[in-house]
């Protein structure tokens, strides 16, 4: 809001990428997680 900060869009931009980056990190071990436990489960009821 403050018209003297002019590093601010790129500190954003920036904070953005690495929470984006993150963020994409966390949901590509959730998904390997969510495979893991669902192949679990199959394997349990198989053998049951």
């Amino acid at each position: 809001m403050n018209k003297n900060n002019d590093n601010d869009p790129v500190y954003i931009k920036f904070l953005g990428m690495k929470f984006h980056y993150d963020f994409e990190i966390l949901l590509a071990i959730a998904a390997i997680v969510a495979v893991v436990v669902v192949i679990l489960k199959i394997l349990f009821f198989l053998l049951n």
